[in-house]
């Protein structure tokens, strides 16, 4: 199985929608695909469960025949900020990497999106970063265009992950500024070994 961690180091970038896009895209061809949203931020209750909408929406859109929580094993509560804060051991971690290994029996690509920056989860062992490098994963990172800060953004993004980096997605570009992106940001990104795999506005 191949994991690909859709990451950034910044909210509301539209990594759920790309890993959406490639899934189906995949599904498509005939691949077994898999989907999971690391660290949950949007709680709805389901009979006894806590689970995440959006995760549960793009496990609906892709027709997985997998349980609904391994979507998103993990749903940040209040209630588990205060454990967090008061020292409980709630296991995150081992939970996250259960469902991994499962779904790493089943799948062909496993599509993993990250926190709102690439470090998000690390109190709880489930930041992408780690998580990256140790399952030998490859790490793509969808960035929001907001100037030069996002080309540091990827650039710093690429020497933390090394050969585990697998490119950059430029995101919600401004219309008027898209022909600067695609013909002077993309090369110079080039120029510095990272492949651009879209540029979208």
């Amino acid at each position: 199985m191949k994991s690909i961690f859709l990451v950034s180091n910044r909210p509301f970038t539209g990594r759920n929608v790309l890993a959406l896009g490639l899934a189906l895209n995949l599904k498509e061809k005939g691949s077994k695909v898999g989907y999971m949203k690391l660290i949950g931020k949007v709680p709805v209750k389901v009979g006894d469960k806590i689970l995440d909408e959006e995760a549960m929406f793009i496990h609906k859109v892709l027709e997985l025949e997998d349980p609904v929580e391994w979507s998103c094993p993990f749903v940040f509560t209040y209630d588990v900020q205060y454990k967090l804060f008061e020292g409980e051991d709630i296991s995150v971690d081992q939970q996250i990497r259960e469902v991994i290994k499962k779904q790493a029996e089943l799948k062909d690509y496993l599509f993993v999106v990250g926190g709102d920056n690439i470090f998000e989860g690390y109190s709880l062992g489930i930041d992408s970063f780690h998580l990256i490098k140790e399952l030998k994963g490859k790490g793509l990172i969808v960035q929001l265009w907001d100037g030069e800060t996002s080309v540091d953004d990827i650039l710093g993004i690429k020497e933390l992950l090394g050969e585990n980096f697998a490119g950059a997605v430029i995101n919600k570009v401004p219309v008027e500024e898209y022909p600067y992106v695609k013909e002077k940001v993309v090369p110079y990104l080039e120029g510095k070994g990272v492949e651009v795999l879209g540029v979208f506005k």
